[in-house]
């Protein structure tokens, strides 16, 4: 009886470790199935599981042309992207969880990434390092990767960046020979963006609409021998601008200010406001200030110069933003010299005439005498053999340079000698030289006597 008793323990402890070696087969199985697309992978926090079923990543594969297949295991993803060393990126649609595509890994290291997001906007990546066997191991000198650095941002810590530093972020790359085959940048897992290979310091053009939400941006290179390159970011810019307007568009140092007028957008706390002025030499002028309409005088200055301005704001977290006005300004000296000149789109008729002239230093109003006479005239003076044709009164809100008067004279058609005269703010009288005129016949000659009768002219 204790024979059979122990007989039968026997077959039970038997029995307890068949099966609890059968369930410790069967987890590790299903761990290692799990693992196979991952064991070089990086899926982050994503819940998405990539499973890489083929080729087997810890053996390597025997020649370039490969089957790829895999397993996702989220059923609303519907397309994953490859990206194989320097290759483009390939768009392999997937099936109830399950994709395939014929790739090629012609490098004896080859880095192969799977990427996307699911219907939520869930993103994942993986990356794998797949060795092909049937290609020679590379030298030292051959394995060193390409260096990446990015201004403004270190790896893989979010930091909140200005619009000023977003508009200047550049790649510096550096590669031991100096042959670098693809540079590109990823945003949010976007498609890639391919930029020039040829140049060490290169700028990101990211859009502007990235702007109000986190980024995550991703830059890769690979050099000839199939090396591979990769840093993360994790940045957002924050949402502060600013618009410029300036005037006068003319003015005398010594007696028109500069008024400047800002527009800000954004920002925490009280925004500090530099606008600056530039002349063509580069010489600048600094006007620091909170207030967003403010002015300033350029005095002492001797030459006629132009001006462009610029802001810059600051806010209380040292972010910055800056901003330029569209118009350049002009400022003259008291004393420059009077310069008054005919226009070329002066255009007289027998009947109407359109005056365009230009008067330096600019002036706010004055008054134009039109004087002619017959060509072929050969006196020099001004007396009876000049007409005057007419005078008209002009005048503006601010200082302008170049002007435009209209009047309705009749004119006998033909050719004729002309000078302009005008009076303006300093009382002064200018003439400008004399030049050679036609004065054709009006379009509607006709219209226009009857129009002057009835005003009783």
């Amino acid at each position: 009886m204790t024979a059979i008793v122990n007989f039968l323990a026997y077959d039970v402890i038997m029995v307890l470790r068949f099966f609890l070696f059968m369930w410790f087969q069967l987890f590790l199985s299903d761990h290692l199935l799990c693992k196979v697309g991952t064991v070089n992978g990086n899926a982050g926090k994503s819940n998405i599981e990539i499973t890489l079923i083929s080729p087997d990543v810890s053996v390597g594969v025997e020649t370039g042309e490969v089957d790829l297949e895999g397993l996702v295991n989220d059923l609303s993803v519907r397309e994953v992207k490859l990206l194989i060393n320097a290759q483009d990126v390939q768009f392999v649609p997937v099936i109830k969880g399950y994709f395939n595509k014929k790739v090629y890994l012609l490098e004896r290291s080859n880095r192969l990434t799977i990427y996307g997001s699911n219907s939520v906007r869930e993103a994942f990546r993986y990356e794998f390092n797949i060795i092909n066997n049937s290609q020679r191991e590379k030298s030292l000198d051959e394995r060193i990767p390409p260096e990446i650095q990015l201004n403004y941002l270190q790896e893989d810590i979010f930091k909140v960046i200005s619009p000023n530093e977003f508009e200047g972020l550049q790649v510096e790359i550096k590669d031991n020979k100096n042959d670098i085959v693809q540079l590109a940048y990823i945003v949010n897992d976007d498609t890639p963006v391919y930029l020039p290979r040829n140049k060490r310091f290169v700028r990101l053009e990211i859009e502007r609409s990235s702007l109000s939400k986190s980024i995550e941006l991703l830059i890769y290179a690979i050099d000839g021998d199939g090396n591979r390159a990769t840093k993360r970011y994790h940045f957002r810019v924050e949402d502060l601008g600013c618009k410029l307007s300036v005037s006068p568009e003319y003015g005398i140092y010594s007696k028109t200010p500069v008024r400047f007028h800002a527009t800000v957008k954004g920002g925490v706390g009280k925004i500090k406001k530099l606008y600056t002025l530039v002349n063509k030499s580069g010489v600048e002028v600094v006007h620091e200030t909170y207030n967003p309409i403010s002015q300033v005088y350029l005095s002492g200055r001797k030459m006629k110069d132009d001006y462009k301005a610029s802001l810059k704001i600051v806010d209380q977290n040292g972010i910055e933003a800056t901003c330029k006005a569209d118009i350049p300004l002009k400022f003259y000296p008291e004393n420059f010299p009077k310069s008054f000149k005919i226009l070329d789109q002066t255009k007289l008729q027998s009947v109407r005439q359109d005056l365009h002239f230009s008067i330096e230093p600019p002036i706010l109003q004055g008054e134009i005498t039109i004087l002619l006479r017959e060509q072929g005239f050969n006196s020099s003076y001004l007396g009876e053999d000049w007409k005057v044709l007419g005078r008209k009164k002009f005048e503006a809100d601010t200082l302008r340079r170049f002007w435009a008067v209209n009047l309705r004279r009749r004119v006998p058609v033909g050719k004729y000698q002309m000078k302009l005269s005008v009076v303006s703010d300093s009382s002064e009288i200018t003439f400008t030289e004399k030049i050679v005129v036609e004065v054709t016949k009006s379009q509607d000659d006709t219209e226009d006597l009857l129009q002057e009768i009835l005003r009783g002219e």
